[in-house]
């Protein structure tokens, strides 16, 4: 909330402005915030802002899915076959299944991917998802329309988008 005395951009829910010291309990806009925020979290994951998902197939070496990882920044990838869904691999599988002493080259992504990943609807809320990733542990959301994937949501993406739709 901006102080009214200063101007300065404070985090939502202080009691007194961090840049000049104002008490701004007489200002206090969190029941507005508050809807702001359940009315981001209720909207569909169509609105969040997919982004274009890295994929390949089981039979692609783990060399070469790093490499695709790594040139478009991305957490993860999405294992297909006949464009359909069957795995996802993410940096933590990288980490707890493939032994320290593999070639990357002669390994197989679909040897050490993460076979039928949670997955969630366009229509499905970012509520939901929020739910789904913090009880199970995911960072990287499939987001299909159907039995059609659309896209992929992350953590960083849902952090964003939150952010900026509820203005904080």
């Amino acid at each position: 909330m901006k102080c009214p005395d200063c101007g300065y951009d404070n985090v939502v829910g202080l009691s007194v402005c961090e840049c000049c010291g104002q008490d701004l309990t007489a200002f206090d806009e969190t029941d507005a915030y508050r809807d702001e925020l359940k009315a981001v979290l209720l909207s569909d994951l169509d609105d969040a802002g997919l982004i274009d998902p890295v994929c390949a197939t089981v039979d692609v070496s783990i060399a070469e899915v790093l490499e695709r990882m790594r040139a478009k920044y991305r957490g993860s990838v999405l294992i297909l076959e006949n464009e359909k869904l069957i795995g996802i691999f993410t940096e933590r599988d990288l980490i707890k299944r493939l032994p320290a002493t593999a070639v990357l080259e002669n390994e197989r992504v679909g040897d050490y991917m993460t076979p039928d990943p949670d997955t969630y609807q366009l229509d499905d809320s970012l509520c939901l998802a929020v739910n789904g990733m913090a009880v199970r542990g995911n960072r990287h959301l499939p987001v299909m329309d159907g039995e059609r994937l659309v896209g992929l949501l992350g953590v960083r993406k849902i952090l964003a988008y939150i952010a900026e739709k509820a203005d904080l």
